[in-house]
């Protein structure tokens, strides 16, 4: 809503105050004009300032030169963001706001703003309210006469939001939506000027008077303004000075999601977990524990796993990778022999370089968790990557995992995508469930959420419970 302007004109001014100078005889010179411009109102609310919605939409013709050249200019480039307190507005150069300016035309129109009280002065122009006061006071009214030809508008529509600046925004409150362009002249007084050499009632004046105005400030040329149409595309060269701006209130910043626990992120409705967890370590001798599509298994062991001393032979004298990594696993978990992490992680290093894939996920699940020792993130890639090159599914999604939750490395959401289809092609379903979530979300390439619910149900029908729980989450459980 634009601020409460009284709008008059000279003539409205003049003929009410001529008729009773004339019925009290011939004015004195400069009596009419006296008449014209009344003695100042007193002002009763100076040196307060409390903008509102009415001073949303202020003049600027008070601002320095140099100021609306800055506004002007920056105009040009971006959305405005400015900081708006009181009656003082700086304009935020370096903050940058999502938009830009458009102009239109409008039909041409004369404007004229009368202030002639402090209520008038801070609604009109309360950026420069409280210097202005004396000079009100003195002269008894300032006055802004305009030609306006068009309008500066955002294209971007209210509300913003604090997430739509980006740069040094530190005390942005507004935005500035809108710019009114064109000429003005902005002076003290009201301008009146009396031409005498008419009669009334057979009294002939022959006389002229007038006020002594001063200019405060002019911007732009009325008589360029006179070319311009309804239709120009830009404002006519010369016809471009800023009158008016329109700012709104910042919003607050679009709800941000909770702060998640580490390896997790927000869904939209939970903190889910970012890609599965890492596989358990895995014996030859038994079922793989992460579960896979095809239901393959590792190379057996030589040995029975439980017999500490069968598959220590085996590793020892026979160089039997898996007896190796089934030993390691005896001594993680303590079946057979007492628990020793030390051991299993060197055994099952034994069996990564003796060549089992399977050991060097095991391997890189150690390093990574810090089991037999300090937590080695760098040592854990590489075990998965050994892994995931032999052919081993769970080393893939594991290698994938990293580079997805940028564990150690880079965060990384096309080469996890690349490594958990390695995984999956491999037929482990932890890597197909993986990989199905990142293309549901469109991580590490465009969005596929036909393809990703695909691989979500083929890896939920391998009996993978975080996928389950991804379809149950999306509401696709029982999609066809």
């Amino acid at each position: 809503m634009r601020a409460p302007m009284r709008r008059t004109a000279i003539s409205a001014l003049f003929v009410p105050a001529l008729f009773p100078a004339l019925l009290a005889g011939c004015p004195s010179s400069g009596a009419v004009a006296k008449t014209v411009a009344s003695p100042p109102p007193k002002l009763e609310t100076a040196g307060k300032c409390q903008p509102g919605k009415s001073q949303l939409e202020p003049l600027v013709v008070e601002w320095a030169s140099t100021d609306r050249a800055k506004l002007e200019a920056l105009a040009k480039k971006q959305l405005v963001a400015v900081k708006y307190q009181g009656c003082d507005l700086t304009v935020l150069s370096g903050c940058s706001v999502k938009g830009k300016y458009g102009y239109t035309a409008v039909t041409r129109k004369q404007d004229h703003v009368a202030m002639r009280d402090a209520d008038e002065l801070y609604a009109n122009v309360p950026l420069g309210a409280a210097k202005l006061e004396a000079k009100l006071q003195k002269a008894g009214q300032l006055t802004v006469d305009m030609t306006i030809v068009g309008r500066f508008e955002s294209d971007h529509a209210p509300p913003f939001r604090k997430d739509d600046l980006s740069g040094e925004c530190e005390g942005a409150t507004h935005v500035v939506s809108a710019m009114v362009t064109g000429a003005f002249t902005f002076f003290t007084g009201v301008g009146a000027s009396v031409e005498g050499g008419a009669s009334a009632m057979g009294v002939g004046t022959g006389a002229k008077s007038s006020t002594q105005n001063e200019q405060l400030a002019k911007d732009g040329d009325a008589t360029a303004c006179a070319k311009s149409t309804g239709s120009d595309p830009n404002p006519p060269e010369g016809c471009g000075a800023l009158i008016r701006i329109e700012v709104v209130a910042l919003g607050v910043a679009k709800q941000t999601q909770p702060e998640c626990p580490e390896r997790t992120q927000w869904d939209g409705s939970q903190c889910a977990a970012v890609v599965a967890t890492q596989a358990a370590e895995t014996g030859s001798n038994e079922k793989v524990a992460t579960p896979t599509i095809g239901g393959s298994t590792a190379k057996k062991a030589s040995c029975t796993y439980g017999d500490s001393t069968g598959c220590a032979v085996a590793c020892e004298t026979q160089i039997d990778a898996p007896s190796c990594n089934d030993l390691a696993l005896m001594f993680a978990r303590g079946d057979g022999v007492t628990v020793d992490d030390k051991k299993a992680t060197e055994f099952f290093g034994r069996a990564c370089d003796l060549g089992s894939a399977l050991a060097c996920n095991n391997l890189g699940i150690r390093f990574e968790g810090g089991k037999g020792g300090a937590v080695d993130l760098n040592r854990a890639l590489v075990s998965y990557q050994r892994a995931c090159d032999q052919g081993n599914g769970a080393g893939c999604n594991n290698l994938g995992r990293l580079y997805g939750g940028g564990i150690g490395v880079t965060k990384d959401d096309t080469k996890a995508l690349a490594e958990f289809g390695r995984g999956c092609g491999l037929e482990d379903a932890g890597s197909c469930a993986n990989q199905g979530w990142f293309l549901v979300q469109g991580r590490g390439t465009a969005a596929d959420k036909g393809k990703g619910l695909g691989l979500l149900k083929k890896a939920c029908g391998a009996n993978h419970d975080w996928a389950c729980g991804r379809l149950k989450l999306l509401h696709f459980m029982h999609a066809d």
